[in-house]
């Protein structure tokens, strides 16, 4: 009778350096922690969040040196969960640059991307736009996105002093992330160069982790 025991799959061992965050800390104070640790980064002028249309909020999480969008889905679309976190490439106005949704749910196959993913799910899941905004924000943002002027209203941009409003600068900003000109980017998930633009921005990515991977 065989009596060896059963082997137990192989737990992939963790990449990235992250910080334990405390457990029933206050939403803000998560965030705080989440910026004082770098692991979510602003830009030059301290901005540091993008919005992705509507109610949609995106983040740049610094991944193992490297930064990534990360947008935080609104209503559980294709397959999707609400409230979790998938990286993607940008935005081309409305649009967002992305691969097709198993890859996307499965970080493009890159653990990095995969563990960022799970960590933000875990320490982050409060939606931002509902916990984020105080009632009179969002009263300002929800008007001005009606009236389709949320980038010219100068009152709304003094309330989100912290965010990209503006569909093309979130564009220029995340281009400029990652390393790409805006106009060379797919124009919609139909334009036939957008498979080929996802491989070549994973592959830049892939290739800036190894070399940070040295240092």
């Amino acid at each position: 009778m065989n009596s060896e025991q059963p082997q137990q799959p192989h737990k992939q061992e963790k990449i990235l350096n992250l910080p334990e965050i405390k457990k029933n800390l206050p939403f803000n104070e998560k965030l705080n922690e989440l910026f004082q640790n770098k692991v979510l980064v602003e830009n030059e002028d301290g901005k540091k969040y993008i919005l992705q249309g509507g109610t949609r909020i995106a983040v740049i999480a610094d991944v193992n040196g490297v930064k990534v969008p990360f947008y935080q889905s609104s209503g559980g679309t294709e397959r999707k969960v609400s409230g979790e976190w998938y990286p993607f490439f940008g935005n081309r106005g409305a649009w967002l640059i992305k691969g097709n949704i198993e890859e996307l749910k499965k970080g493009y196959g890159v653990q990095e991307l995969k563990e960022m993913m799970e960590y933000l799910d875990k320490n982050l899941p409060e939606y931002l736009y509902t916990n984020l905004l105080t009632d009179e924000q969002k009263k300002g943002f929800n008007d001005a996105i009606l009236m389709n002027q949320i980038s010219k209203l100068e009152n709304v941009k003094a309330l989100h002093k912290e965010f990209i409003l503006d569909k093309d600068e979130a564009g220029e900003y995340m281009a400029k992330v990652l390393g790409y000109k805006l106009e060379e980017a797919p124009a919609d998930g139909n334009d036939s160069k957008n498979s080929e633009f996802v491989k070549n921005i994973l592959k830049s990515i892939k290739q800036k982790l190894e070399v940070f991977k040295k240092f």
